[in-house]
Order: C-alpha cells, then sequence, then structure tokens
C-alpha cells in the first residue's frame, strides 16, 4: 500500500539524516490530494489504496474528514513542534496520514505512535538511568516557558526586543539551572531540544511506522 510505503521511506530517511525532506511531504500531499479528488469521483484508484483501517471498515472516508484528519496533527503538535519538543517533520508526515485516512483513522494512528514512543522513551530512560534528571530539565524548561509568556504580557511595549541572538537569551541545562544575564531585557525562549536532550531523541517517525504497520496488520487479520 502507497501510505504505508510512503511512510516507510520517510521513517528510514529520517534515520538517515534526522530530517524528513519537505520533497516526500509534498509527494504525499499531492498523492492524498489526486486520491481523495479521484474517489470522490467515483473513481477507483487501486495504484493509491488507502489503508482500511478498523475505525472505517470498507467505507471510505469522506473528504470533510479527510481534510480535518490533515488538519488535526497540526493542531495537537503544533505548539509543541514550535517548541521544539517534536519534529516538525512528524507532524506534516502525521497530516499526510491523515489526508489519506481522515480524521477518526488518524487519531488511532497518533494514540498508538504515542503510547510506542513513550514505551521507547522508557526504555531510554532505564538504560542511561537519568529519569530524575530529564524530570528535572522538563520542570525547568516549563517553568521557563509560563515566565517568558507572563513576561511578554508585562513588558513595556516602548522598549526595544532584543533580538533572539542576544546573550541575554536564558539557556537551560540538563541539571536544570537556568542562566541569564543580569541586564533586564525582554526574555526568549530557547528550543526544548538541545545538548540537553540529546540522550533522549528519537526518530518519532518510526513509531508512526510501526503504528500504521500495526492496525494494518489488526485490520487484515482481526
Amino acid at each position: 500500500m502507497f501510505l504505508l510505503s510512503f511512510t516507510m521511506a520517510c521513517a528510514l530517511h529520517d534515520l538517515r539524516t534526522g530530517k524528513i525532506p519537505n520533497s516526500f511531504i509534498l509527494c504525499g500531499l499531492l498523492c492524498g490530494s489526486a486520491t481523495l479528488l479521484l474517489s470522490s469521483n467515483g473513481t477507483a484508484l487501486s495504484t493509491f489504496s488507502r489503508i482500511h483501517l478498523p475505525v472505517f471498515h470498507p467505507a471510505q472516508p469522506d473528504p470533510a474528514s479527510c481534510i480535518l484528519g490533515l488538519l488535526l496533527p497540526y493542531l495537537l503538535f503544533g505548539l509543541p513542534a514550535l517548541l521544539g519538543m517534536i519534529g516538525g517533520g512528524d507532524v506534516k508526515l502525521l497530516s499526510v496520514a491523515g489526508l489519506f485516512l481522515g480524521a477518526g483513522a488518524v487519531w488511532s494512528v497518533i494514540r498508538t505512535s504515542v503510547l510506542i514512543g513513550a514505551l521507547y522513551a522508557l526504555f531510554v530512560l532505564v538504560r542511561h538511568r537519568n529519569g530524575y534528571q530529564r524530570f528535572l530539565f522538563l520542570r525547568t524548561y516549563l517553568c521557563e516557558l509560563v515566565s517568558v509568556l507572563r513576561s511578554r504580557q508585562t513588558f513595556p511595549a516602548s522598549l526595544p526586543a532584543v533580538s533572539h541572538s542576544s546573550p541575554s537569551c536564558s539557556n537551560v541545562h540538563l541539571s536544570g539551572a537556568a542562566h541569564a544575564s543580569s541586564t533586564p531585557s525582554h526574555p526568549c525562549l530557547s528550543r526544548y531540544r538541545g545538548a540537553g536532550t540529546a540522550d533522549a531523541e528519537f526518530c518519532f517517525s518510526v513509531p508512526i511506522f510501526l503504528a500504521l504497520l500495526f492496525l494494518t496488520l489488526r485490520a487484515q487479520f482481526p
């Protein structure tokens, strides 16, 4: 099936390079859009046949469900992607899956992939024995996020904003300590993934592929 092969190709490229090219995503969106248009016109398109997950049984998802499936990953993971907690390519890959499958089925894919990712993350924590340090890092980052949001609401509008490249931006370290310049300035938030998260990062495209594979096999062999 096209979607399963496409997701596997994205996952393999992600494992090799750490990125999912936008050209891959564009190809998936074009194929999904063509499938949706031809299916809505009653044309059979076996080459790009959909994966029939249990949510839909043999029926094709309607166009409204496909559009919602396209947008659902951005609604769920848009903010974490902006903060660097999840890769933007992973969100785009889920969006392509949503265009093919519809909202209900892509929600099943999201839930299953998050579960697989959580199990792998737990394995990484046990392997590195740094669960408490990871908790401190996350807590410090969330506190910094709340602090930045509050300061942007109360900071005087007449003062000039500081560039993101300014040394006054705070840097969060694995130990949980935040270091900032003593000069008052408009604070900016660093990305979550960085030097402090290198030992906990993995390609989320792999759990997405495994989730699609699992749901497909469960649908074919109930």
